[in-house]
Parts: structure tokens; C-alpha cells; sequence
């Protein structure tokens, strides 16, 4: 083994593998080869995002890589949730895929803050916002909300207005100093 590879040529071969027995496993389970193996697949993206988040931590230049990790570690132990604990709620992934769109939303904060300090703001809303969508999303598709989702957003618009003012606001007061025009 070649010791002193680029960390971009690492990644891409772990991934690559990742890739070739993430197929392997899913050609297995299309074909009933074996069912147990389609329950373990997620263990590949989560030791993938355990590999980008140590090589994020070590190479403190690297937030992207924090932000890859942390959404593959995230999904992965999400996906190993809806096999062995929300199973027998009857809950799955038709009722659960906002909690996929807040892992995104939720990788992002940190992703941020370990960015530039201009670019964290910018990095923080979107995250921010996701996390809101989703938790949206999930009151509809848990039938907690049980208006429909058109007649919901017809009557409670106003708030996404309420919204982006405090998100503009707070950039407003966060964002530091601005040059002049």
C-alpha cells in the first residue's frame, strides 16, 4: 500500500468500494438472493461518513468533508432506525422522509461553523430553513396536521413572511461589518 496518497485519491477509492458493494448488495437483494444482507446495507454509507468525519477532524481545512460525513453518518443511522425500531410502528419511509431532508438541513449547521466566517451565514440559513421545511412536512405526513397540505399553506402563508424577516434580521445583526457602497 502506497502510504502517502492524496486524501482526495483515498476518498475516491473508498468510495469507489463503497459504490461497487453497495451495488453488489442491492443486485443481491433485487434478485431475493438473501434479505438479511438489504437490512445491513446502510453500513457502507455510515462507514464512509465515519472515514470523511475523522479525515474532517484531523485536516482542520476540510469542512466539507465534515459536512459529507456527518450527512452520510446521520442517514445511515437513520436508515438503520426505520428497520429495526419504527418497524413495528407501522411508520416508514412514506411517513418519514422529512427526517432525511432535516439530516441534510441538520449537517449543514455544523458544516457552517466549521467554514469561513463570511461564508457561515450563508451556509447556517439554508440549514436553518431545511430544518424548518422538514419538521413541516413531517406534522403532514404523520397526519398530525390533518388539514390538507394546499388548504394549510393557503391560510398560514403569512408566517413564511414572519420567517425570512427574522432570518434577514438576524443576518442583518450576525453578519458583521459590510462594505460601504
Amino acid at each position: 500500500m502506497r502510504p502517502n496518497l492524496p486524501t482526495e485519491r483515498i476518498i475516491s477509492l473508498i468510495l469507489g468500494l463503497v459504490l461497487l458493494s453497495l451495488g453488489v448488495v442491492l443486485l443481491l437483494a433485487i434478485h431475493k438472493v438473501t434479505d438479511v444482507i438489504f437490512v445491513w446495507w446502510p453500513i457502507l454509507p455510515l462507514a464512509l461518513g465515519i472515514v470523511l468525519l475523522i479525515l474532517a477532524i484531523r485536516k482542520e481545512k476540510s469542512p466539507r468533508f465534515f459536512f459529507s460525513g456527518t450527512l452520510l453518518t446521520l442517514a445511515s443511522l437513520f436508515t438503520f432506525s426505520l428497520y429495526f425500531f419504527f418497524s413495528g410502528y407501522n411508520l416508514g419511509l412514506k411517513e418519514l422522509w422529512p427526517i432525511y431532508v432535516a439530516l441534510v438541513g441538520f449537517s449543514l449547521i455544523p458544516y457552517a461553523l466549521r467554514s469561513n466566517p463570511q461564508h457561515r451565514l450563508k451556509l447556517m440559513i439554508p440549514g436553518v430553513f431545511l430544518l424548518f421545511l422538514s419538521f413541516s412536512f413531517l406534522l403532514f405526513s404523520l397526519s398530525i396536521i390533518q388539514q390538507s397540505f394546499v388548504v394549510f399553506v393557503f391560510s398560514w402563508w403569512p408566517l413564511l413572511l414572519i420567517f425570512l424577516g427574522l432570518v434577514l434580521t438576524l443576518g442583518y445583526f450576525l453578519g458583521g461589518k459590510s462594505n460601504p457602497v
